[in-house]
């Protein structure tokens, strides 16, 4: 919570799930009220390609929701590069990340996240000439993400 109060984040939901719980039905139940809810036509997540458990299921849990296959998937690259084909320049709230990064302590205690991800946010930018520092996605259609994610297993 105290990084989204960083981000400038009102409106937000917590689903107050256990540890590896977002597999679990009650997070499909409640993701899948999300979505009926708002009805998104752009929905972003961390790439299934991230190296991290829960960014991982974070893509199956809405794999298996009913979503528009209109929606358009922005993967982020969080910490693991991918192939992007979209790229935020973030120079001017970099700090304003890095903060928001600070503030998830228990996360920095294992691994130097703060170095990785603002390390690939200011190779993004430089090396592609966006800006100091950039964040990249993979967009596509729903459809197309679904296949990419299939022939990965």
């Amino acid at each position: 919570e105290a990084g989204l109060q960083i981000l400038g984040v009102e409106e937000h939901s917590f689903f107050h799930l256990p540890e590896g719980g977002i597999g679990s039905g009650e997070a499909k139940r409640k993701v899948q009220d999300l979505l009926s809810s708002f009805k998104p036509d752009k929905i972003v997540l961390p790439s299934f390609l991230d190296n991290h458990t829960d960014h991982v299921a974070a893509n199956e849990l809405l794999f298996r929701c009913d979503v528009s296959e209109m929606s358009e998937i922005w993967a982020s690259e969080i910490w693991t590069p991918i192939f992007v084909n979209r790229l935020l320049d973030i120079t001017l709230v970099i700090e304003q990340k890095r903060k928001a990064i600070q503030a998830h302590a228990s996360q920095l205690a294992s691994r130097n996240y703060e170095k990785a991800m603002l390390g690939l946010n200011q190779y993004r930018g430089e090396s592609m000439g966006v800006g100091a520092y950039a964040e990249g996605y993979f967009v596509s259609p729903l459809k197309f993400y679904k296949e990419l994610y299939k022939k990965t297993l």
